[in-house]
């Protein structure tokens, strides 16, 4: 199967991806975190959007005839950064997942991936 879709992004995309707040579409974008049109104590944030459409990566060695799904993909980043030396970003992950659940406490260096108590647990079962 192939997906294809791309920008603008508008509230029909609500049927493609899973937007967990404080993600949002809008402004033909996709927010990961809140738009802070000049507010400047975003901290401590993290968001995700996710393809909803489940499938399979690769499958299991014993099948008659394993496959492994490929995809190649692109972004366009908007990040802005404020003048204030003392306010850090820590990043931008892509993910492949087998849920969508932010896991708590993963902001920061975590990334919205693991937090403290799941960083390096292999029964995370993702893929980042």
């Amino acid at each position: 199967t192939t997906y294809t879709f791309g920008f603008p992004f508008n509230n029909s995309y609500f049927d493609t991806f899973a937007v967990p707040f404080p993600a949002a579409i809008s402004n033909n974008a996709l927010q990961v975190t809140p738009d802070s049109a000049g507010n400047f104590t975003l901290f401590n944030r993290s968001g995700r959007i996710l393809f909803e459409n489940p499938f399979t990566l690769w499958e299991k060695p014993d099948s008659a005839a394993p496959r492994v799904a490929s995809f190649n993909t692109s972004f366009v980043v908007n990040i802005f950064r404020t003048n204030f030396s003392n306010v850090y970003g820590e990043g931008l992950a892509f993910v492949i997942s087998p849920d969508l659940a932010v896991p708590p406490g993963s902001s920061g260096e975590y990334l919205g991936l693991t937090n403290s108590t799941t960083d390096g647990n292999p029964h995370n079962r993702i893929l980042a």
